[in-house]
């Protein structure tokens, strides 16, 4: 089933970034990962149903202040605060979330999902989770990455 999510999930995460921020998003490899101790900002959300467990994307500063640069007017992009930033990718979060949510229950799987969390990341380097309930999904977005992790529980 996490493979069926992890595909569920790869196409949410390039939709929402396509559509919403005009940004393409490419999978790439796990152990091409190049997020190397920068700051990043990381979203959580939980989903619960017959399937449980949290989706984390993780976005670098700078990337994720474009993103949210690119969602304002003009005026304000330059200035764009933190607390702004955390919101933007805890709505692209939420999207994905939800996109998933209702594959899910397309296929008579229901799902509920929390709304999102989100924490600042100093030195962030995510490392490929272990086991069979986990994938690590890194997209490259232009020069940087934006790694979803993605667990059953």
């Amino acid at each position: 089933m996490l493979d069926l999510l992890a595909e569920f999930t790869s196409a949410a995460a390039t939709s929402a970034f396509q559509v919403m921020a005009g940004r393409q998003l490419a999978a790439c490899r796990a152990d091409a990962l190049a997020l190397n101790g920068e700051r990043c900002v990381t979203s959580s959300i939980r989903y619960s149903g017959h399937y449980s467990g949290a989706l984390h994307l993780h976005a670098p500063l700078a990337l994720a202040r474009e993103i949210s640069a690119s969602m304002v007017p003009p005026n304000i992009a330059a200035e764009i605060p933190e607390e702004l930033v955390a919101d933007t990718i805890g709505e692209f979060t939420n999207m994905v979330v939800a996109k998933l949510q209702s594959r899910l229950n397309d296929r008579g799987v229901p799902c509920e999902i929390t709304p999102p969390s989100v924490a600042w990341n100093d030195h962030f380097t995510p490392t490929a989770p272990t086991g069979p309930r986990s994938r690590l999904l890194p997209f490259q977005c232009g020069d940087d990455q934006i790694v979803i992790e993605l667990s059953l529980d």
